[in-house]
Parts: structure tokens; sequence; C-alpha cells
């Protein structure tokens, strides 16, 4: 039986490294991210929530803004294995991390989802 877990991420950063062997590498900070919303699924009540909310803050009312983004995973990938995965990361774009069947696949979503902030 086949099971696909996910993720939404984002990349912090992104660092170059050097390895005990000498080896050139990326060091890549991700953020875990709550789930966004997709365009499709936007309705004009999410919309309303957010205006209303924006200006509750705008007059002075604190809101306790909640986010998974202090999660944070590291990934430490040389040139050849950054090529396997056949991904570019780059900074704020966002990733769907995929576990299956053993393994790990990265697929950019930046163009598929946004913020309702």
């Amino acid at each position: 039986m086949s099971h696909e877990v996910y993720s939404l991420i984002t990349v912090t950063r992104i660092e170059s490294y050097v390895d005990q062997n000498g080896r050139r590498g990326k060091r890549i900070e991700f953020s875990v991210i709550n789930p966004r919303i997709e365009e499709e699924t936007y309705t004009p009540e999410s919309r309303i929530i957010k205006e209303v909310v924006t200006q509750l803050k705008s007059m002075g009312i604190p809101f306790v803004h909640q986010q998974q983004r202090n999660i944070k995973l590291i990934l430490y990938i040389l040139p050849e294995e950054e090529k396997a995965l056949d991904i570019d990361f780059k900074v704020n774009s966002i990733y769907k991390m995929v576990f299956r069947n053993g393994a790990i696949y990265f697929e950019d979503v930046t163009n598929k989802y946004y913020y309702l902030e």
C-alpha cells in the first residue's frame, strides 16, 4: 500500500558550505508553513474576513497571529544531488515536500498558492 504525506515549505535562506571532504554544496533552510488557500477555493467570505481583520488591526486591536514558521528544516545538498532532484531552490519560493514510497520529492508550487494575510 502506498501512502503520500506532504508539507508546504518555503525557502528562507540558502548558503554555501564545504563538507568534511572539501566538497562544496548548499545549505538550504526551509520553514514549514500553514496550509495556504488555493486560488480555486478563494471565496468572497474569506476576502470579507481578511478586510475585517485588517480594519480591526488598523484600529489598534492586537491579534496574535500564530504560524508554524518557527519549524525549520535544513537540507545540506551537493550539486549532483540537487541535479538528481531536478529542482532549483530559490529563496521565498514555495515547495510541496512529498514523502512517498520511502523517498522525498520537491515540487515548486509558488504560482499555485498565496497568503490571505
